[in-house]
């Protein structure tokens, strides 16, 4: 779970500064 939650943060993050 603390995995996954971690992986998912990072996406949204990269999503976040693509959007940008």
């Amino acid at each position: 779970m603390h995995k996954s939650g971690k992986t998912w943060l990072t996406i949204g993050i990269a999503i976040f500064c693509l959007g940008l």
